[in-house]
């Protein structure tokens, strides 16, 4: 599994976690990769957008899961 985060929050005060005011971000994607036999991959953002990709590489086929 894995996160990338996006742009810092501008302005953003310290967080509960203990990150210095400004150095927590606005957006994210977490991703989880499949193991050496799997072939899904999913991923979610800060907007609860889920993606399920049945491909490797680029996630051009992934689709929204409603």
């Amino acid at each position: 599994m894995s996160v990338t985060g996006g742009d810092l929050a501008a302005g953003a005060p310290p967080s509960c976690n203990g990150a210095a005011a400004g150095t927590v971000v606005a957006t994210y994607f977490a991703a989880a990769m499949p193991g050496a036999i799997g072939f899904r991959f999913f991923g979610t953002n800060q907007a609860r957008v889920a993606v399920a990709v049945t491909q490797s590489g680029v996630p051009a086929g992934a689709l929204p899961i409603q």
